[in-house]
């Protein structure tokens, strides 16, 4: 057994594995986003199904997620293609299908923890949204929608990041040290394939190497692993950017995407295992 279990081949399986992750959050403090004037949206995820609005102005926009099931979730927000139902989208997930990705451009997602609050900002298009809430197991996803116009775009600027993270393929494009404390990190994908960025905390002297055969390993872990969760987020599409606040404590960090490489499927690889880790210090107090 996987300490993160990575399903290969399969559309379903490997977006729960976000989900896997996010039950070992813990490193980082969620921040608040410097104010934007940006309008907010509450998008909530329960047990049974995600609620949001049902019309959402374009432009830059506050996602308040709150997590009021029992269980770690994820959420993902995801644009529409515009010949595309959501009740398409719905089946076409459960087809588990990596051909699926393309029905959609994905707009950022972040953990939820149940009882707290995550917050991100995306710049949201005109169109239909699916949210969609992963849970901490390989149950089917759950599903809320809502709809990106009708109304004055907003005028809100994107927050000013302190740290920029460049998502390629296949590399994270980020300073080698990053202060601790609370600031807004932007994710931009500038590559040709969907991206994601998970952290971690690693143990001292833990390598990249020990780091990624571990998290790849198809061997049943012997003690618990010299790493920790400290955020998910994503995933956006390429050509994308959302923000998000973190408040990192000092030490040693890794950024690790685990999407598979979609232009050669066939390889069954992940992004991780191409080279898609990015080892950090985040220093000071």
């Amino acid at each position: 057994m996987k300490y993160f279990q990575y399903g290969r081949g399969s559309f379903f399986v490997i977006l729960a594995v976000f989900a896997l992750l996010a039950v070992s959050v813990g490193a980082c403090t969620p921040a608040a986003i410097p104010e934007t004037g940006a309008a907010a949206v509450d998008i909530e995820v329960t047990e049974t199904g995600v609620t949001a609005p049902q019309q959402v102005s374009p432009g830059i926009a506050t996602i308040n997620i709150t997590n009021t099931s029992d269980d770690p979730r994820v959420l993902m927000l995801a644009l529409l293609n515009p010949d595309l139902t959501v009740d398409q989208f719905r089946q076409a997930v459960e087809q588990e299908n990596f051909e699926n990705i393309s029905l959609v451009t994905f707009k950022g997602g972040g953990d939820a923890t149940p009882g707290e609050e995550n917050q991100i900002i995306v710049d949201l298009d005109e169109g239909t949204y699916v949210a969609m809430g992963f849970p901490q197991s390989d149950a089917p996803p759950i599903f809320g929608s809502f709809q990106v116009g009708g109304g004055s775009a907003s005028q809100a600027s994107a927050p000013e990041a302190g740290v920029l993270v460049n998502l390629s393929d296949f590399t994270f494009d980020m300073p080698n040290e990053v202060p601790a404390g609370a600031q807004t990190w932007e994710l931009r994908n500038t590559g040709d394939q969907w991206h994601e960025m998970i952290l971690f905390k690693l143990q001292e002297g833990t390598t990249e190497e020990e780091l990624v055969q571990m998290l790849m390993s198809d061997q049943e872990p012997q003690g618990p692993p010299p790493f920790e969760g400290a955020g998910y987020f994503g995933p956006v599409s390429n050509g994308h950017s959302f923000w998000v606040p973190l408040d990192l404590e000092p030490g040693t960090y890794a950024a690790v995407c685990f999407l598979p490489n979609l232009v050669d499927p066939a390889s069954g690889k992940a992004h991780v295992e191409e080279g898609m880790v990015k080892i950090f210090q985040v220093t000071g107090s």
